[in-house]
């Protein structure tokens, strides 16, 4: 394992693989991307991956409440008329 100048080392794949099963957990995967993300026990590449999950997740809410929104506007008005 080499050591970088944050004094993390690199991510191995059996830990990848375990942080990927762990985010695949509905509301503690939720959690622990969070503390992946802002919290200081993880190494840099985990902590930018979680960055960028939480904005995915931001995009996928976007999308969502756009879509339901215009789907619920649009049933809406048919059932007006």
């Amino acid at each position: 394992m080499e050591y970088r100048e944050n004094g993390f080392g690199a991510v191995s794949v059996s830990e990848w693989l375990l942080t990927l099963i762990v985010a695949t957990i509905p509301v503690i995967g939720f959690i622990a991307i969070l503390l992946w993300a802002f919290g200081k026990g993880a190494a840099t590449s985990k902590q930018n991956w979680a960055q960028a999950m939480l904005i995915l997740y931001l995009i996928g809410a976007i999308f969502s409440i756009v879509f339901w929104g215009s789907l619920f506007a649009f049933a809406s008005a048919a059932f007006l008329n």
